[in-house]
């Protein structure tokens, strides 16, 4: 977990809630969109790029748009945290603040299934707009088992056709798996 926060904390610096759990919050404003980041093996191609992707995304906040009106909280957490995670997201925040949450698991590998967790008619067609804005083609999957935190969320979904790609390690990153993630979660984030 110390490589993954040294990797960020030279753009921006993070709390710790306990061993495991940290955040960091970026702009200003009472509504929160959430990041979320699970981290359990940082050396393999999928976590790094969506690590990669994190980054820039962070990079982008800072250098080119800061959120308005709103706060964009960075969680980042160890996988086997992930209940004092839920229970801390839970508890330290009115659920009813959270505009959206953004699950990275799984988002840097160059994956186009998103899938849509509580999102109402209008959180739908801001998706379509960011997807036909960014030029980004993505399949969308309403995700119908509970996700916690039980928030609306974005959750990058796992093709069986890129099974090799756990198995990889991160010396096979290149800044083009991050590319459609990036631009479609840009334009949705500047929607909102």
């Amino acid at each position: 977990m110390n490589n993954v926060l040294e990797g960020l904390e030279n753009i921006l610096k993070f709390k710790e809630v306990r061993r495991g759990i940290y955040y960091s919050d970026i702009g200003y404003g009472e509504k929160f969109t959430t990041i979320s980041m699970p981290v359990s093996n940082p050396d393999s191609l999928i976590e790094y790029s969506s690590l990669q992707l994190l980054k820039e995304m962070i990079n982008r906040f800072f250098n080119v748009r800061m959120p308005k009106g709103f706060r964009i909280r960075v969680f980042i957490y160890s996988e086997k945290e992930k209940d004092f995670f839920v229970d801390f997201y839970n508890s330290s925040l009115d659920l009813d603040d959270i505009l959206y949450n953004i699950d990275l698991e799984n988002a840097g590998s160059g994956y186009n299934c998103i899938g849509l967790y509580n999102f109402l008619q209008e959180d739908f067609k801001k998706v379509v707009n960011s997807s036909k804005s960014s030029g980004v083609d993505v399949i969308i999957r309403n995700i119908k088992t509970e996700y916690k935190p039980n928030v609306k969320t974005i959750l990058f979904l796992k093709d069986d056709s890129y099974i090799l790609t756990d198995k990889m390690d991160k010396v096979y990153y290149t800044p083009y798996l991050i590319n459609k993630p990036l631009a479609f979660l840009m334009d949705f984030i500047n929607r909102i």
